[in-house]
């Protein structure tokens, strides 16, 4: 059920704690509505404010621990109405913290710290003559028929905790976009009449993982689950009993899940969040590989590894849509001084690297004297090399290939000052 909250004229902000990576709300306010994402019940350090309608409701901003000037400032006028209530959501995770408008996609006000803060409580308040009147979704209840389509929200958590009563046929899919589209991830509780269980990707048969689950779904008593994914890894958990697991040897990013009931039954959806503390316990986690001794092997080699303690092997995470995988690579800054990561995607039959921009939700990738854009792409984590200077083309010993062009030749990371922005784009030995 959503929280309703009434905020007065005034500097003290409201607390309640926080389940999930992201913030989903309406507010009804003439200017001046503020959100604080804290790791304590109160107004302290370390914590991030949002300032939505600001400046006479002209402006909105993002703050980071009370310094000024702030982090972000944007021209958003007549944001907020009095009169109206207005859906926004704030999503945080990596250092990156974006804010939309409802129904949009992609946000309207985005900054990527250098640090990631522990976030696990949200405050809101209306100041500067305004009054505030919020509906925040944080424990979603979610009801939905006989239906092969799912209903999709954004989650930045590696768990999902969740109550569902349905005769059988309780689906849940783990995806890149709040739509279906590969890849994808399906759990499906209670199918074959309330007999069994299983876990399918990119909805392809015979099933990754398919087990006997007599009754585990009822109609009218809610059976809560929990499901889990780290590194490609998924674990499906009934109560405290563990379900199944399946490995997927190639992990992308998940940013959405979906829900749904059918083949007969209707469903009640109760998301909680993230796991509970007595599900993450009985989750090992991946441990990291020793570092290797010596210096880097050329590119080429298999098992590509650098040097330090904080090494291990490098690789590409799939991703999409602006999300930003855990130890990904900074490669720079563009002209207003957004972080730019090390990242690749396909193109024309070649596979270029180019540079992630969070706030624009795509990584460009140059190709045919002009930066193209692309949704999906992969980004480069657990690296900590360093940049070495290179002229026409030339090529360090030890780079790492990182793609190659639509007639197989290898292509490189390079980075360089253009237009006062420090960018990432490929190196090519031929041009």
């Amino acid at each position: 059920m959503a929280t309703e909250i009434t905020t007065v004229d005034s500097q003290e902000y409201k607390f309640n704690p926080l389940n999930f990576g992201s913030l989903h709300f309406t507010v009804k306010a003439s200017n001046d509505a503020h959100i604080a994402l804290t790791a304590t019940p109160d107004n302290k350090p370390p914590k991030y404010e949002i300032f939505l309608g600001g400046w006479g409701n002209t402006k909105s901003s993002i703050r980071k621990n009370n310094e000024e000037p702030d982090k972000v400032i944007v021209d958003t006028p007549k944001l907020l109405n009095g009169g109206e209530a207005r859906g926004f959501w704030i999503k945080w995770g990596g250092g990156f913290i974006g804010v939309g408008k409802q129904g949009e996609e992609k946000p309207f006000m985005s900054w990527q710290d250098e640090e990631s803060l522990n976030v696990l409580f949200y405050g809101v308040r209306s100041g500067w003559g305004a009054t505030g009147v919020w509906t925040i979704e944080d424990n979603i209840y979610i009801n939905t028929e006989d239906s092969k389509e799912f209903i999709f929200r954004a989650i930045l958590h590696g768990s999902i905790s969740f109550s569902v009563d349905s005769a059988n046929d309780a689906h849940i899919v783990l995806a890149t976009k709040s739509k279906e589209s590969e890849p994808m991830i399906e759990v499906l509780l209670g199918g074959w009449k309330n007999t069994a269980s299983a876990i399918r990707y990119n909805k392809q048969t015979p099933d990754k993982v398919h087990v006997d689950t007599p009754q585990l779904l009822c109609k009218d008593t809610p059976k809560k689950f929990v499901i889990f994914w780290r590194d490609g890894v998924y674990e499906v958990f009934s109560e405290k009993t563990k379900l199944f697991e399946w490995k997927d040897s190639n992990p992308f990013s998940i940013s959405h899940y979906g829900v749904r009931t059918c083949w007969g039954a209707v469903g009640n959806w109760h998301i909680h969040g993230a796991a509970d503390v007595q599900f993450k316990s009985q989750v090992v986690p991946t441990p990291k590989p020793k570092p290797l001794k010596g210096k880097a092997p050329p590119a080429a080699s298999p098992g590509w590894n650098l040097d330090g303690i904080s090494s291990g092997p490098v690789h590409w995470v799939h991703a999409s849509n602006g999300q930003i995988p855990p130890n990904a690579l900074p490669g720079g800054f563009d002209a207003s001084n957004e972080q730019l990561y090390v990242a690749r995607a396909e193109h024309n039959g070649a596979l270029i690297p180019g540079k992630l921009v969070p706030s624009h939700g795509v990584v460009y990738v140059p190709w045919g004297g002009v930066e193209n854009p692309k949704e999906n792409y992969e980004v480069l984590c657990n690296c900590n090399g360093t940049w070495v200077k290179a002229n026409n083309g030339e090529i360090p010993v030890g780079a790492l290939s990182s793609g190659h062009t639509e007639d197989g030749e290898p292509l490189f990371v390079g980075r360089g000052e253009l237009n006062g922005s420090l960018t990432v784009g490929k190196v090519n030995t031929k041009y």
